[in-house]
C-alpha cells in the first residue's frame, strides 16, 4: 500500500499545528486538537496504522542496516577518509535540521547519529567500491563483493545468476533499493515471531507506564540511561554502578530501549523502563505536523545535494522518518512521566553516544536537566568516538580526556574516574581462573600459554595467518586462538587445516575470555580493550601492526606495550617476551603506566561515579553556575 498524504491544508496551517506540540504540553489534549487537522491529510483511516506500523518497523530495523560495512574490501586510510566524509556530512544535515527547532527533532537527531553517520559511511563505501572497479573493468569482482557480503549476513538470499550483471550495472541507488525490500520483508516478519518484541507492541502507550507502588518513594532519583546489543559491556557496567548508587542513598531509575536490558535486569532492580518502539495511533495525530513539516525541510535539503550517497541516504531518512519521530516522542514522553513521578534531577547516561542515552541526555539537558555521561570501553583517534552529547563526562583515563579536548570539550566539564568495565579485572580469583582452563584446555600444563585475540577488523588475517604458523613451530608454547563474537571460525580453522592441525593450538570462542587472559603468559592482538585488562591482571601483551598502517589507537607509541611490525619481529619478540628474563620485566615495568587507561586504576570506578551523582543531586546550584 502506498501512503498518500493530501496537501489539503497550507504550510501555514502546518505550522501552527506544530507549534502545539512542545516540552510541558499537554500531549492527551493537544493529540484531540490535532487529531482532525491530521485526519484530513490522510486518504483513508486505515493508512493511519499503516504509515505508524511501517515507519515503526523500518525505522527500528534501519539500525541494523547501518552495520553492513565493506571492511574487507576498503583500506585503513580510505575507512577514516569516509568515516569523516560521513561524519561531517551528517553534523551539516543535523545543523540544517535543528535550525527550525521542531518538537522531538534535537532527540531524534541525537538518537541516530551514529546509526545515520555509519550508514552515510556504507553508502559512501559502496559507492567508491563500485567506481573503483568499474573504472578497473572488474563486474565480476562487484558481483562476488556484493553477492558474499550480504548472503554472509543473511540479508540477501543470491541473486539469479542470470541477473547478476544486470543488477551490478545498476545504479547504487537501485542497489540499496533491493537491499531495503529484502531487508524489510525478513524483518517484518520475523521480527513479529520475536516474543520480546511482541509483548511490547501488544499495549505500548506512547510513555511508560508507572508503578502502582513504589517502596522507596522518599528517596532522591537518577535516571540511568542504557541500551545494550547483547554485548553486556554497558549493562555490566551498569549493574554495579546503580548498586554503588543505591549504596549512597540513590533511587536508580533504569529506562532503556533495549529488551535485552529490560529481559536481564527486569527483575532485579525496582524501576525498569523500556521505552516503546512502536508508535501508538491513538496519539498518533501529535506526531503528524512535525512528520509533514520535517519530511519537507529534509526535501528542501536534499533538493541542493547532487552527489549520489546523499541521494541515497537522504531517501532513506525520508522512508524512516516517521518512525525515528515517534520513537523520539517515546523517549520525551517517558522521560518527562517518570521525572514528574520520581521528582528526578540528574541523568547518568553509560555509553552516552548510544541510541536511548544520546536522545534521552540531549532532551533532559534542554530541559534543564543536569546529565553526566559514562564511557565504558576504549576510544580512539576516529571520527566514531567524537560524538559527545552530555553535559558533564565521566571518562576512564587521561587518553580519551586527549581525544576529547582535541574535539573541543573543555577540561571543566570531564572527570577522570576508571572504568568499571575494565575494573571486573580486580575481582578475577587467578586460581579459579587457572581451574578453569586447564579443565577446558588440560594441554596447557606444563606450557608457555599464549592468548592471540582476534578483533573482528578488516583485514585481521595479514597479522593473523603468519603469526599463527610461527607459534605452531614455537617449542614449549600452547596457543588459544580467542575469537571475537563476530568473527565466524571458519577463516581461522582454514589456517589451522593448512599447518596440518598442529597439536599445540586451538580455537575457542564461547569461553571466559578474562579467564584466559589472566591465566596466560602472553597476549597478541592490536587495539583490543583486552589489552588493558591484560594490563590491570599483570599480563603483558604484544601488538602486531604488518600493514605498515597507523592503527586509531597506538598502544605502543603510549609506552604500554611492546609492537612488532613484521613476521620476523613478531617471531623474534615472543621468543624474548616468554623465556627472556630482561625482556619480560621490561614489558611488566611498562603496565606501570595502565593509570592513562583506567585511573586511578583501583577498582573503584563505580564508587566514584556514585558519587558523582550524588554530588550532583545535592548540588544543583554548582553545576548550573557551572553549565555555560
Amino acid at each position: 500500500m502506498n501512503v498518500s498524504i493530501q496537501n489539503k491544508r497550507s504550510d501555514a496551517e502546518a505550522n501552527n499545528a506544530v507549534k502545539l506540540i512542545g516540552v510541558g504540553r499537554d500531549y492527551e489534549k493537544e493529540g484531540k486538537l490535532l487529531t482532525q487537522w491530521a485526519r484530513s491529510n490522510i486518504k483513508n483511516k486505515h493508512e493511519t496504522l499503516f504509515l505508524s506500523f511501517s515507519h515503526g518497523i523500518m525505522s527500528f530495523i534501519s539500525q541494523d542496516i547501518g552495520l553492513i560495512y565493506f571492511k574487507n574490501y576498503i583500506s585503513l586510510p580510505e575507512e577514516l577518509l569516509y568515516f569523516k566524509a560521513a561524519y561531517i556530512a551528517i553534523k551539516e544535515f543535523s545543523a540544517y535540521i535543528e535550525q527550525h527547532n521542531l518538537p522531538f527533532a534535537s532527540t531524534m537527531l541525537a538518537a541516530m547519529h551514529h546509526t545515520w553517520a555509519r550508514d552515510l559511511f556504507n553508502t559512501i563505501s559502496l559507492e567508491e567500491i563500485i567506481k573503483k572497479h568499474k573504472q578497473q573493468n572488474m563486474t565480476s569482482n562487484i558481483v562476488a563483493v556484493i553477492d558474499n557480503l550480504f548472503y554472509d549476513k543473511g540479508l540477501l538470499t543470491g541473486l539469479p545468476n542470470n541477473l547478476h550483471y544486470e543488477f551490478i550495472e545498476k545504479s547504487a541507488i537501485e542497489i540499496k533499493q533491493w537491499i531495503l525490500i529484502k531487508y524489510f520483508i525478513k524483518f517484518t516478519f520475523g521480527i513479529l515471531y520475536k516474543t520480546e518484541y511482541r509483548s511490547l507492541a501488544k499495549a505500548s502507550p506512547f510513555y511508560v507506564k508507572l508503578p502502582t507502588h513504589d517502596k522507596n518513594g522518599s528517596m532522591e532519583s537518577v535516571f540511568i540511561l542504557i541500551d545494550d546489543s547483547g554485548s553486556m559491556i554497558n549493562l555490566t557496567s551498569m549493574l554495579k554502578i546503580a548498586d554503588d548508587v543505591i549504596g549512597r542513598g540513590i533511587k536508580p531509575v533504569i529506562v532503556t530501549s533495549s529488551p535485552f536490558v529490560l529481559k536481564m535486569i527486569g527483575q532485579r532492580y525496582e524501576h525498569v523502563y523500556c521505552i516503546p518502539i512502536n508508535v501508538n495511533t491513538k496519539h498518533y495525530a501529535n506526531l503528524l505536523g512535525t512528520f509533514l513539516k520535517l519530511r519537507s525541510i529534509v526535501g528542501s535539503f536534499a533538493s541542493d545535494k547532487k552527489d549520489i550517497y546523499w541521494k541515497i541516504f537522504l531517501s532513506k531518512i525520508q522512508l524512516f522518518l516517521f518512525g525515528h519521530l515517534a520513537r523520539a516522542q517515546n523517549i520525551e514522553c517517558s522521560l518527562d512521566h517518570l521525572a514528574n513521578h520520581f521528582g528526578v534531577k540528574v541523568a547518568l547516561a553509560v555509553g552516552e553516544a548510544n541510541y536511548t542515552p544520546a536522545g534521552g541526555v540531549t532532551y533532559l539537558s534542554s530541559r534543564g536537566f543536569h546529565t553526566a555521561g559514562v564511557t565504558t570501553v576504549l576510544h580512539m583517534d576516529h571520527p566514531y568516538c567524537s560524538f559527545w552529547p552530555a553535559e558533564h563526562h565521566l571518562v576512564y583515563g587521561e587518553q580519551v580526556v586527549d581525544i576529547m579536548v582535541k574535539d573541543g570539550i573543555r577540561n571543566e566539564k570531564i572527570q577522570v574516574v576508571g572504568s568499571e568495565h575494565f575494573d571486573r579485572c580486580f575481582r578475577r580469583d587467578r586460581d579459579s581462573d587457572k581451574s578453569y582452563v586447564y579443565k577446558l584446555f588440560p594441554q596447557v600444563h606444563g606450557k608457555k600459554l599464549v592468548i592471540v585475540a582476534t578483533e573482528s577488523r578488516a583485514r585481521q588475517m595479514i597479522e593473523i595467518d603468519p603469526s599463527v604458523r610461527l607459534l605452531s613451530k614455537m617449542e614449549g608454547l600452547f596457543t588459544i586462538i580467542k575469537l571475537h563474537p563476530d568473527d565466524k571460525p571458519d577463516e581461522f580453522e582454514q589456517i589451522l587445516v593448512h599447518l596440518g592441525h598442529p597439536p599445540n593450538i586451538v580455537i575457542a570462542k564461547d569461553v571466559d575470555v578474562l579467564a584466559l587472559v589472566h591465566v596466560c603468559d602472553l597476549l597478541i592482538t592490536m587495539a583490543s580493550n583486552l589489552i588493558i585488562e591484560a594490563g590491570i591482571m599483570g599480563i603483558p601483551s604484544l601488538v602486531y601492526n604488518f600493514s605498515g598502517i597507523p592503527c586509531p589507537i597506538d598502544l605502543v607509541s603510549e609506552g604500554l606495550c611492546f609492537g612488532a611490525d613484521s613476521p620476523e619481529e613478531f617471531d623474534k619478540m615472543v621468543r624474548l617476551l616468554l623465556f627472556d628474563a630482561t625482556s619480560r620485566a621490561e614489558a611488566l615495568k611498562k603496565l606501570l603506566l595502565i593509570s592513562r587507561f583506567n585511573g586511578p586504576n583501583d577498582g573503584k570506578s563505580s564508587e566514584r561515579i556514585a558519587l558523582f551523582v550524588k554530588d550532583m543531586i545535592e548540588n544543583t546550584k554548582k553545576y548550573r553556575d557551572n553549565k555555560d
